[in-house]
């Protein structure tokens, strides 16, 4: 049995083992401080996807805390539409590492990226389930706080069918922690400026709240072609999403969603600049987005 023994930055070759378990079939992602592989168990032959701290990480005390902060939420969150934990540990040259669903699919992103755009009912039988799956974190108390269409997977070939999948907990909160000021580098670095809730923008504690402004956000590309706010840097795309309301979806470039006003009521409701004039909770949110899928459907 091959076992890992990479000097530091160097990643382990196809077929080496990570903690005598896992065997490497190829690298499938790479972050700042992490890498994921796809690996499989030795004792079952299954596949998972491996998260491992890289080595120049090991003496950042933030970097392995938000690491192991974000195993411990995966081991909360369980839901269908969540990434799930399958185990954790250390390697033997002292790397933390975690272990997850491995998914066949495509991110939202990539979809979007392609097409541009995204078909109104698609879309909203997408968003219900990302309702469903951060609802469940919510009601454990766990914050997202990084929503985007890259970390929304779809899985199954069939559209009608496909299971949305939730990834990236990396920068997850518990609702009742106090802020930490060392880890969310206050706040302004925590998250992608062009799907963050006013009060992620200035640093401000946050509640569900904004993880629904993220799905709004969502909604909004998906259905326009565009964020709802366009600038030439992140700083000046925080400062619009604090001080600017959007542009209805139906005025950018999908003049054909006018046929629509519940869905341009529910996206509009979800990117209310005031936390308090938004959806309350995903649940909120899911009710009106299923009322109209159901009127919607029925009526075509």
């Amino acid at each position: 049995m091959a076992v890992l023994q990479s000097e530091e930055n160097e990643l382990p070759a196809p077929g080496e083992f990570i903690d005598q378990s896992y065997q490497v079939v190829r690298t499938i992602g790479m972050g700042a401080s992490a890498t994921i592989f796809l690996v499989r168990q030795a004792l079952t032959d299954d596949l998972y996807a491996l998260k491992i701290l890289k080595q120049a990480h090991f003496s950042d005390e933030n970097a392995k805390k938000r690491f192991e902060r974000e195993a411990t939420t995966l081991s909360k969150t369980i839901h269908p539409n969540l990434v799930k934990l399958h185990g954790h540990g250390v390697s033997h040259s002292g790397a933390p590492y975690f272990v997850m669903d491995y998914l066949e699919g495509r991110s939202l992103a990539g979809i979007l990226n392609e097409a541009g755009r995204m078909d109104v009912l698609r879309l909203c039988r997408i968003a219900e389930q990302i309702c469903d799956g951060i609802g469940a974190a919510h009601e454990v108390g766990v914050l997202h706080r990084d929503l985007k269409p890259s970390n929304i997977i779809l899985v199954g070939e069939n559209i009608d069918k496909e299971l949305v999948k939730i990834v990236d907990f990396g920068i997850a909160k518990e609702l009742s922690a106090e802020l930490e000021q060392k880890l969310t580098q206050d706040g302004l670095t925590v998250g992608t400026p062009g799907f963050m809730s006013p009060e992620q923008c200035c640093g401000l504690d946050l509640d569900q709240r904004s993880d629904v402004y993220s799905v709004g956000c969502i909604m909004y590309r998906a259905l326009s072609g565009v964020g709802p706010f366009q600038a030439d840097n992140a700083i000046a795309l925080l400062y619009k999403h604090v001080t600017e309301s959007h542009v209805p979806p139906m005025e950018v470039h999908e003049p054909s969603i006018g046929a629509y006003p519940k869905l341009e009521k529910i996206v509009s409701k979800s990117l209310a600049r005031k936390a308090d004039n938004r959806y309350q909770s995903m649940r909120d949110l899911k009710k009106d987005i299923s009322e109209f899928i159901a009127s919607t459907a029925g009526g075509a």
